[in-house]
């Protein structure tokens, strides 16, 4: 992904010149501003993001029905294909359980035609689209959010889901193995089959979901917009 943004020409780089100083929102990203442009890192300070949503364990209520969350743009590095493929090749999750995609635009016509190719059935991938209400009853009410993207400076999602007991599978690569560290469940996003596995594993599981949910509760309390 960086290969994409290591010319002298990028925008960014006069900006990041003329800086008295640059906030990063993980260390990744700052990691990735040093390698890139060379900045001198005492220039720099990680202020890390936090979740906008506040939990309430006697009015918020959740579902008992499976279902799977996508939040977020479908396009390009957000590896929303891959993750298509990986529900399509489960017996137990292919048209067994919901796909909410919240958030972006409505499927184009090439993801319904994907859809269709790899033999779900009308409606199991719903578009969702609202305000922050909206997303909250969703991380509330699905079984676990599903982030598949091949990189992130952060990835709010994750800490949006950890703050509101919903279990998070993700990828292992750039900030969000910082963001997750061991409250939430890893895969390969490269790999079909690891996704696959970590979804299954998720929804067939309420041990492991418990233990998720706890653990995120533990991890989204260590970042706050105070801080």
């Amino acid at each position: 992904m960086l290969n994409n943004y290591r010319s002298n020409n990028f925008p960014k780089k006069r900006a990041l010149e003329e800086a008295d100083h640059i906030i990063c929102i993980s260390e990744s990203t700052r990691n990735d501003l040093l390698d890139i442009y060379k900045v001198d890192k005492k220039k720099t300070s990680v202020i890390y993001l936090a979740s906008g949503f506040s939990y309430n364990q006697e009015s918020d209520i959740t579902s008992n029905t499976h279902s799977i969350l996508y939040v977020g743009d479908r396009s390009r590095y957000k590896n929303f294909y891959n993750f298509v493929k990986s529900i399509s090749k489960s017996k137990l999750l292919k048209n067994k359980v919901n796909v909410n995609c919240f958030g972006s635009n409505p499927f184009s016509k090439q993801e319904l035609i994907l859809f269709a190719n790899e033999g779900f059935k009308n409606g199991i991938f719903k578009h969702i689209a609202g305000n922050n209400d909206v997303l909250k009853r969703l991380y509330l009410s699905s079984t676990v959010l599903v982030y598949p993207s091949l990189y992130e400076g952060f990835g709010l999602p994750i800490l949006e889901a950890m703050s509101l007991g919903c279990p998070v599978i993700c990828s292992n690569t750039s900030s969000m193995k910082e963001i997750g560290a061991d409250a939430v469940r890893f895969f390969d996003p490269s790999s079909i089959n690891d996704m696959t596995v970590a979804v299954e594993q998720m929804i067939n599981s309420e041990k492991d979901r418990k233990f998720l949910i706890k653990k995120g509760f533990e991890r989204s309390r260590n970042f706050s917009w105070i801080k």
